[in-house]
């Protein structure tokens, strides 16, 4: 069958939360404490998303959203904060539950003053758990069930992963997670197709295979830079725009020119004396 060129334009068509809070982790007869991680209460009927306000791209937000440690298992996560923040941004991620007519759920929801938030089937509950390290990922990737990648992606370690290795098992197995029923809608306009993505986790997946592919993703040469994964503006940079990388590039090849020239003056010298 012969192949057809298309220009493809890809957009994002879901609607921001109209509030959202942070909560206890919650499932279905089962709430845990917040060692077990935390939840995002969301109300429907916000505005539509409008990419052309994002400061950021949504995949390199995300995965440089900040990690903490818990405090009970010493498990690491998504700080709740910072992911409440990025909700509010970008919108809801992929792992979602609905609110479901549960007597222990609810009178617990009710109790902690979270039920409005949940009182009509369209309500969105997010739940954020613990993930494994990216080193963790690295050993056992290959033994990975299908329902372990859906959980690992919206955990952020597959994508810092793959994102630092460009393991060809990783990006397997997001290629296969966005195969597996991606949600979109698209059409026509003078020749061009214009495909809409419905939810931001996998707009986020598609961006990232997009620049993997054009050998964009990098990780920032500074070791103490705070969002160190970027999107290479050109083949052969090492650091990312944020203004204290800028400074510390400047220093060390400042300081590199010094010691080599330095050095350089040094040996003249003692060649002058020996004379």
């Amino acid at each position: 069958m012969a192949a057809y060129d298309f220009r493809t334009v890809i957009g994002a068509d879901w609607s921001l939360p109209k509030q959202a809070r942070l909560g206890p982790a919650i499932r279905t007869r089962r709430i845990f404490n917040e060692s077990s991680g935390y939840s995002i209460l969301a109300k429907d009927g916000g505005t539509d998303v409008n990419p052309a306000l994002w400061k950021d791209y949504p995949h390199r937000s995300f995965v440089n959203l900040p990690v903490v440690t818990l405090a009970d298992s010493r498990k690491e996560m998504i700080d709740p904060k910072a992911m409440l923040s990025f909700t509010k941004r970008y919108g809801l991620l992929d792992n979602l539950l609905t609110f479901e007519e549960d007597k222990e759920w609810t009178e617990f929801l009710e109790s902690e003053g979270l039920l409005d938030y949940l009182k009509e089937k369209e309500d969105r509950l997010m739940v954020v758990e613990s993930s494994p390290s990216p080193d963790t990922i690295s050993k056992e990737i290959v033994g990975y069930s299908s329902e372990q990648i859906r959980k690992l992606v919206h955990t952020q370690s597959l994508l810092k992963y793959a994102w630092r290795s460009g393991d060809e098992r990783a990006l397997d197995a997001i290629d296969n997670y966005l195969s597996s029923g991606l949600p979109i809608h698209f059409d026509i306009d003078e020749g061009c197709f214009h495909i809409y993505v419905v939810n931001v986790q996998r707009l986020i997946l598609m961006l990232f295979l997009r620049d993997h592919a054009e050998g964009k993703t990098a990780i920032c040469a500074n070791p103490d830079c705070p969002a160190p994964y970027f999107l290479k503006s050109r083949k052969t940079q090492k650091i990312c725009e944020a203004g204290g990388c800028v400074t510390w590039a400047q220093r060390n090849y400042a300081l590199k020119w010094w010691r080599e020239n330095e050095s350089k003056a040094s040996k003249k010298n003692k060649k002058g004396t020996a004379k």
